[in-house]
C-alpha cells in the first residue's frame, strides 16, 4: 500500500515552498509592451505611407521632368518600408509629410509636403509647401 511509511514509495523531507515568478512575469510584461509599442509605430507609419497624400505626391514627382533630370526615372521610396515624419489629419485638415525618395541614378532626395484646408470639412485643400530637396540643398518645386 502506498503511505508516508512505506520507504519505498516516499522520501520523508521538506518540501520547498512555490518560486516566486515575479521575474518572469517582469520579462513578459516587458517584451508585450514593447512589442505592442513597435507594432503600433509600424501600423501609424504604414498607414501614412500608404495615405492618398503620400502616394499622390510620390506619383506627381515621379512624373516631374526636373526630378527625373535630378534624380533619374523609376522614384520610389528608399526602402520598402520607408520611414515617413510627419502627421496627416483629414479631421484636422492638415497633412505635414516627409520621406526620402530615389530614383535610378542612386541619389536620395527629401520629399515635402504641407498642406491645408480651407473652409469646412468639405473644403478645398491648398498646398503649402510641396518639393523635393537635392543633397546639396537645391529644391525642386512640385506644385503645378
Amino acid at each position: 500500500a502506498a503511505n508516508a511509511k512505506n520507504p519505498a514509495f516516499a522520501i520523508e523531507r521538506e518540501l520547498h515552498g512555490p518560486k516566486s515568478r515575479k521575474r518572469e512575469v517582469g520579462i513578459f510584461v516587458a517584451v508585450a509592451a514593447v512589442t505592442w509599442g513597435l507594432g503600433t509605430v509600424i501600423a501609424f507609419n504604414y498607414q501614412r505611407m500608404t495615405s492618398t497624400p503620400v502616394t499622390a505626391a510620390l506619383f506627381t514627382a515621379r512624373h516631374n521632368d526636373e526630378i527625373k533630370r535630378e534624380l533619374g526615372s523609376q522614384l520610389n521610396f528608399t526602402s520598402a518600408f520607408p520611414w515617413i515624419s510627419g502627421d496627416i489629419s483629414h479631421l484636422k485638415g492638415f497633412v505635414e509629410v516627409e520621406f526620402d525618395v530615389v530614383g535610378s541614378k542612386g541619389i536620395v532626395g527629401r520629399l515635402v509636403l504641407n498642406s491645408r484646408r480651407i473652409g469646412n470639412q468639405s473644403g478645398e485643400w491648398q498646398t503649402v509647401n510641396f518639393y523635393v530637396m537635392l543633397p546639396d540643398g537645391r529644391k525642386i518645386d512640385c506644385k503645378q
